[in-house]
């Protein structure tokens, strides 16, 4: 009987020992998955802010890196374990931002385990449409962009969703010059980085106009005209009617919605601080330029009419968006400016798969 009882509790003594060293071994466990649970869940938020932060830079990859590994750096994550996907899932307008990282352990060494491994990801679209990656860009697929008679130089990429005609104008395009028909130049001097036919279909976006306008927190009821003044169009202007722009000055970032036509007279449409004004001109129907010798800073946006200027000396720093383009004038210069998309209020990028 004695030996007995002395068996019994000679096993239940290494069935405790047992239950401590699981018990100890799980908690140790316990610790270390915790902490990893908490590191994974701030780089999960880290590379969502990274994401919507890259985003904006498509198509220049290199550039969404450089950004997204900032913003890592800045919340403690070590940049050089970002990556960059893009394409994502053939959409140049996303990317995968993702961050692998091994966590050391510290409870969890007495299992044999050293370290845990941490995979985040987020996914993100560019907002600014990919209409405002070229300095000029004509919309309709049944009209042609047609240069004629002018000389017309472009620091940038121009496209056309249809035919691109050239007719006795002389056209300098630094990028690319493409067309979702053909490139048709006959009897010009046309130059131009490269010359693309049948180029993809790129569609104008589609924006809800009563929720533009309820983003604009400055509002006016009929025609207007505005001689010389300066503009601050910080929270989005919004005009109900046809506006006549002549000598304005822009200062802040922002919209400025016409639900009529826009006329661009006198000398120029200029930034008051270049380095941190920005302007979206948006016309739901035409955008006339009559002035000579005229400058715009900004977006010059119709995506349903024509944008036309037959003056002289026309220069615009920016992007010229429409359904239409119609340049019969001479001297025009168009320099892109990728960053002035900024101003436009739906160019925010956004989280997605």
């Amino acid at each position: 009987m004695r030996s007995l009882l002395a068996r019994r509790r000679g096993q239940a003594l290494v069935l405790m020992v047992l239950m401590v060293t699981v018990i100890a071994a799980g908690g140790a466990l316990a610790v270390d998955v915790g902490t990893a649970y908490v590191f994974r869940e701030r780089s999960e938020f880290v590379m969502e802010a990274a994401a919507l932060a890259a985003a904006p830079h498509l198509p220049n990859a290199s550039a969404a890196l450089s950004t997204a590994r900032s913003i890592a750096q800045l919340n403690g994550l070590d940049p050089a374990k970002v990556q960059v996907l893009t394409p994502w899932n053939g959409d140049s307008a996303k990317l995968q931002v993702s961050y692998g990282d091994d966590r050391p352990t510290y409870l969890a060494r007495t299992l044999g385990i050293s370290l845990l491994r941490i995979n985040t990801r987020a996914v993100a679209k560019r907002g600014s449409p990919a209409v405002f990656d070229y300095a000029i860009f004509s919309g309709s697929t049944f009209e042609l962009l047609d240069f004629s008679g002018m000389t017309l130089t472009v620091n940038g990429s121009v496209h056309a969703n249809e035919n691109i005609r050239i007719r006795g104008a002389r056209v300098t395009v630094s990028g690319a010059l493409e067309a979702a028909g053909v490139v048709d130049v006959r009897g010009s001097d046309c130059t131009a980085g490269a010359m693309v036919n049948y180029a993809p279909v790129i569609p104008m976006p589609v924006y809800n106009n009563a929720e533009l306008r309820d983003m604009c927190s400055i509002r006016f009821s009929g025609a207007q005209h505005w001689s010389g003044i300066t503009v601050n169009i910080n929270g989005n202007v919004f005009v109900d009617g046809d506006l006549k722009l002549s000598g304005v000055t822009i200062t802040g970032k922002g919209m400025l919605m016409v639900t009529g036509n826009i006329e661009l007279a006198g000398t120029s449409l200029r930034y008051a601080n270049p380095s941190a004004d920005g302007l979206a001109l948006y016309g739901q129907k035409d955008i006339k330029v009559t002035g000579t010798n005229f400058t715009a800073d900004g977006i010059l946006y119709a995506p349903n009419g024509k944008i036309y200027s037959h003056g002289s000396s026309l220069t615009v720093n920016g992007s010229i968006v429409g359904n239409i383009v119609d340049f019969s004038g001479i001297n025009a210069t168009v320099n892109h400016n990728g960053s002035a998309s900024a101003a436009f209020p739906a160019n925010a990028s956004s989280l997605t798969r």
